[in-house]
């Protein structure tokens, strides 16, 4: 019996020839008429054309949109782990949070206004921040070289007073 206007195209072969009828055991399947296709299920009319129907695309867009919202969330809140190639948050990461941490900026050449020579200073380098790998040294600022190449991955990029 054929019920082409009940049932979409074959999932495998996309033929809009399809039949659904019932076997000896009075079950319904459906089947399509040209590669033979049909769910391994038997029941009843209407639950055999809702199982030919169902597609691995139902839903699929909505639920797109919510695990990319789940994924925003997440990398919002968690952080990047070491390695990864996760882009980098949009905040400077530090290893603590204690907010004393100030940026170096990239063409300073010298040791930061205002800072003294004798201060103790805790400094994170280019390298340290991207691999989330901390060594903490405190030193006093004017051992520190200001004036690193980049290229070599040293350049401190930020630093917090110690003990002024």
């Amino acid at each position: 019996m054929r019920y082409d206007d009940e049932l979409l195209p074959c999932p495998f072969c996309g033929c809009r020839v399809r039949k659904l009828r019932t076997r000896l055991s009075k079950a319904w399947v459906a089947q399509c008429d040209s590669c033979d296709a049909g769910p391994s299920f038997e029941g009843s009319r209407d639950e055999v054309v809702a199982i030919w129907n169902r597609r691995a695309t139902d839903g699929r867009d909505a639920r797109i949109a919510e695990l990319e919202a789940e994924l925003a969330a997440l990398k919002a809140t968690a952080p990047i782990p070491p390695n990864s190639t996760e882009l980098a948050p949009a905040t400077p990461w530090y290893p603590d949070d204690s907010g004393e941490w100030a940026e170096v900026p990239e063409d300073l050449m010298e040791m930061p206004a205002g800072l003294s020579p004798e201060a103790l200073v805790a400094v994170l380098t280019e390298n340290e921040r991207e691999t989330r790998v901390y060594i903490r040294a405190d030193k006093e600022a004017g051992h520190w070289n200001w004036r690193v190449s980049p290229n070599l991955g040293v350049r401190i990029v930020a630093y917090k007073v110690v003990k002024p």
